[in-house]
């Protein structure tokens, strides 16, 4: 018998964490272990419908706006590494905790946005 998902297994509308394992999510011992595309594949994996459409948008506020600006093969590697750091840094404190997402990437986009708008704006100031 199939199992349904429900909201309160998975409040971002998705499935539950033996499922997320099961496709390759970050959990420190298995990685341990030696499954190092688990510091990957979480960056692909969304908790749900709502967290993948949040990512999203993000996504298209901030990258797209630096892709112009440093062009895509920078910005996918850029993205990748910090999605790899940020999954690190999750194994360190949160070492047996189910991760998916691309927060780490995403907030590393944020921190590469701001400095570039403030430059960009200080730069094409009629003067």
């Amino acid at each position: 018998r199939q199992r349904q998902i429900c909201i309160r297994d998975s409040p971002y509308i998705g499935p539950d964490a033996h499922t997320f394992i099961s496709m390759g999510a970050k959990i420190g011992y298995e990685i341990k272990r030696g499954q190092v595309w688990r510091l990957v594949i979480p960056i692909l994996l969304h908790a749900g419908i709502l967290h993948l459409f949040v990512n999203l948008l993000a996504q298209m506020r901030f990258g797209l706006f630096l892709e112009r600006k440093w062009g895509t093969y920078n910005i996918v590697l850029l993205y990748f590494l910090a999605g790899i750091a940020g999954t690190l840094y999750s194994c360190l404190f949160y070492p047996n905790k189910v991760g998916v997402g691309a927060s780490g990437a995403l907030v590393n986009d944020y921190f590469f946005f701001c400095p570039t708008v403030n430059i960009c704006c200080i730069f094409s100031r009629d003067r």
